[in-house]
């Protein structure tokens, strides 16, 4: 059993990061989906986890035995989701200029927000405004955090479910189902503003 570590130092996080570097990296291969294993490199991940790791770990309290390997865990997940949407952004963008990247991220948020407000519409015929944009993004931050990462990546990054699912470290049927139940809180959240930002698309 590991021992509890409640306040962290460099020594041990130097330790526990080289005795579990094998484990997270046979873990990134396999979540890294197959499509963009040649643009992903775990290795590449790896060290953007030290460099958070030893940048946060002061704020590390820990009350449980695997509490620090649970803070760990924490850091891969989110090193490879933020890998993933870069890799995706550089994708989308192509050769265009950043602001006309900028415009189709706005028409991303602006059309998950109409399927939020009236799922039975076509999102493509909502016009992307920077006001229904902060409106959207607004409301997503007041989601709990696993059901607005599952929303980001399906609606705004564009992810399948199993890819998801595999950098989620879920079932499909978990992810389904913290899409489901965030897309009714930002239904809910959104409630009149809606009818301003895009009463196109109401019934």
């Amino acid at each position: 059993m590991n021992q509890v570590v409640t306040v962290l130092d460099e020594k041990t996080l130097q330790e526990r990061l080289r005795t579990r570097a094998p484990q997270m990296r046979d873990t990134l291969e396999a979540q890294i989906p197959r499509a963009l294993r040649a643009q992903i490199s775990p290795d590449d991940i790896l060290q953007d986890v030290w460099m958070t790791a030893f940048r946060t770990y002061r704020s590390f309290r820990g009350e449980r035995s695997d509490s620090l390997d649970r803070w760990l865990t924490s850091i891969v997940n989110r090193a490879l989701i933020d890998k993933l949407k870069y890799v995706n952004r550089q994708k989308r963008k192509g050769d265009h200029h950043i602001m006309a990247n900028a415009d189709a991220d706005a028409s991303s948020i602006a059309n998950l927000a109409a399927m939020v407000i009236s799922p039975e519409k076509t999102p493509s015929r909502v016009a992307a405004s920077s006001e229904a944009a902060h409106a959207i993004n607004d409301a997503l931050e007041t989601l709990p955090e696993s059901m607005r990462e599952a929303i980001r990546l399906k609606y705004i990054e564009g992810f399948q479910r199993p890819d998801i699912a595999r950098v989620m470290q879920k079932s499909e049927s978990a992810v389904g189902s913290l899409i489901y139940h965030g897309l009714q809180r930002l239904r809910k959240k959104l409630g009149s503003s809606g009818d301003r930002f895009f009463s196109d698309v109401l019934p």
